[in-house]
């Protein structure tokens, strides 16, 4: 239970904006900050590491444990994608063979850099080409804002530009977690 609750305070403290209530969202600059070896979160010392590391307090663990039951309450409908998510990146970082290369952060962005790679033929592979002529820069944008319209592809609610039916090819087999993954790099492409 202990690594749980320090996962959970990890992830709630390095949130972009410190409300896990509209998602948690990291930023690369906070990720590079961790070395892979301090992500023992099953070690006594996790607590003292991260904090020295960060240069401020994780989330009080009443706190983080308080919202993760709370979003896990509320998310009936999605409940098992939740947890697998949580049980994956939870695996990820604890396991030896991940955690000698890197964290589970990293690996997030790894694998939407990766995701990526297919978007790159249109968008360039700094997301600053106007793909088929089209007038649409991704470079740079929100997360917040690129998750919901690869979503809205996804469903086929969004046709800009005419281009509805072969973005929705594009994003249709995206899990949840490679849309946010695949959304968070492009936010990070400058």
């Amino acid at each position: 239970m202990t690594s749980v609750i320090n996962f959970t305070r990890l992830l709630q403290t390095l949130d972009n904006d410190s409300n896990p209530n509209n998602g948690i969202l990291l930023r690369e600059y906070r990720t590079k900050l961790l070395d892979a070896s301090l992500l023992d979160f099953k070690s006594k010392d996790f607590v003292f590491n991260i904090e020295n590391l960060l240069g401020n307090t994780l989330v009080d663990v009443d706190a983080a444990m308080k919202h993760l039951h709370y979003t896990l309450e509320l998310s009936t409908d999605n409940m098992d994608e939740i947890v697998e998510n949580y049980i994956t990146l939870y695996h990820e970082s604890s396991s030896s063979e991940n955690l000698s290369s890197s964290s589970s952060i990293a690996a997030i962005a790894k694998s939407g850099a990766e995701l990526f790679s297919k978007c790159s033929a249109c968008h360039g592979t700094d997301g600053m080409k106007n793909p088929l002529g089209k007038p649409v820069v991704i470079s740079g944008q929100d997360i917040n804002e690129l998750i919901d319209i690869l979503k809205m592809y996804k469903a086929g609610t969004r046709n800009n530009h005419e281009m509805g039916a072969l973005m929705q090819g594009q994003v249709l087999g995206y899990s949840t977690s490679e849309i946010n993954a695949v959304s968070g790099y492009i936010s990070t492409l400058k």
